[in-house]
């Protein structure tokens, strides 16, 4: 157990050029691969996770229908699934993400 910890410590997130190595090689597989949605659609929520702060458990209980596009100039996230206030008490019910456009252009 106490290696594992000291593993995980020792993880050091990927740098600013290093994502954008990743999404540019990503975009650019969508024009030659096999299967677009699929490709186009990982893309994207890679994207808007990291960019925006999803979680990967959040994004993945999103929704079409969870994109508000009435509230703003790009419209807002309606992350209905999100940690929340576990453990840390009550918070506002409605929480939403900051604007879609702040995530920049997709893949």
């Amino acid at each position: 157990m106490a290696l594992a910890a000291k593993d995980a410590a020792l993880r050091i997130p990927p740098t600013e050029p290093e994502i954008k190595t990743l999404f540019a090689g990503w975009g650019g597989e969508l024009a030659t691969c096999r299967k677009f949605a699929p490709t186009a659609r990982n893309c994207t929520a890679s994207k808007l996770m990291s960019q925006v702060g999803l979680r990967v458990s959040a994004a993945c209980k999103l929704d079409l229908a969870d994109i508000e596009w009435d509230l703003g100039r790009f419209g807002k996230l309606h992350v209905r699934h999100g940690k929340g206030a576990r453990g840390s008490g009550s918070r506002e019910p409605l929480r939403r993400k900051p604007p879609i456009c702040l995530a920049g252009p997709t893949c």
